[in-house]
């Protein structure tokens, strides 16, 4: 019954919302934070010129979609020689979004509709990835990687540590604990001793078509007292998580060179470098 009831009321304020007719009215229809949003979505000249139902479109976005929209009002009005006159269009899936904006090139006054980008709805830094690396008596002597089949490309390829995760006004919450569980989860390990975590920064896979950038880490592994349960792990090789299955690879220290040439997971390919750039590990 309840539930019943929380589903006409959403059907009835989205009923009642889509008879708004201006963001004075629109307003009074949102939550405190929305409110605040609006606020600062207002200093901005491009959500000015924004057509009223792309606005409206904006301000009643999911809850689950904060990152993107902490985001968004960060948008200024120029960058490097163009102005960004509105927002056009926003066209969103389950976990993206593809946000177009009509802008002018300031030194030819020439006006272009194709200014986009792709962006999650967990903000601009929607998740973390990161290396696993095991120590045996105080020596970093294994790394863990993983193969599974990926659906956007539809082949199997080498895969590294990490998963999206929700992020409030753009900020990271408690990355040790989440990356702990999840290195965790994907083992199939429930006790685990992850010795530290190292920080490796961030990077943007790609900074011509989207704004995302990851959080990069390596988690270190004490396997002194538990070596044996990690050899029997290395025998099992096939890990099953969620809905996918994987094949779990534990490889010598030594063999890093040989995986540099046929991995082409940027994050593992960043994560290494970094690593061996601080003294961490030697290729």
């Amino acid at each position: 019954v309840l539930t019943f009831r929380f589903r006409n009321d959403i059907i009835g304020f989205m009923k009642s919302v889509q008879k708004v007719k201006s963001l004075k009215e629109l307003r009074n229809f949102l939550s405190s934070d929305r409110q605040e949003l609006l606020s600062r979505f207002l200093e901005r000249k491009w959500f000015k010129n924004t057509d009223f139902q792309l606005q409206k479109e904006i301000l009643t976005l999911p809850d689950d979609w904060e990152g993107y929209l902490a985001d968004l009002v960060k948008r200024k009005d120029e960058i490097r020689g163009l102005e960004i006159l509105k927002l056009t269009s926003i066209q969103r899936g389950d976990f993206m979004a593809f946000t177009r904006f009509l802008v002018r090139v300031l030194h030819t006054n020439q006006e272009i509709n194709y200014r986009e980008y792709v962006s999650y709805k967990y903000g601009c830094n929607p998740g973390y990835k990161g290396i696993i690396l095991l120590e045996d008596a105080g020596e970093i002597k294994y790394f863990v990687i993983k193969k599974a089949e990926k659906f956007p490309i539809g082949e199997s390829v080498y895969d590294s540590f990490g998963e999206m995760i929700q992020y409030k006004y753009g900020q990271l919450i408690n990355l040790p604990k989440n990356a702990e569980k999840e290195i965790k989860r994907q083992l199939g390990v429930k006790e685990l001793e992850i010795k530290r975590f190292i920080d490796l920064g961030q990077m943007y896979p790609d900074v011509g078509k989207s704004n995302q950038h990851f959080s990069l880490f390596a988690a270190v592994i004490d396997i002194t007292k538990n070596s044996e349960n990690i050899k029997k792990l290395k025998d099992q090789l096939i890990t099953n998580t969620k809905m996918i299955s994987f094949e779990l690879l534990i490889e010598p220290t030594d063999r890093l060179h040989e995986y540099i040439h046929k991995v082409d997971d940027s994050f593992f390919l960043a994560c290494i470098l970094r690593l061996s750039s601080m003294g961490v590990i030697k290729i």
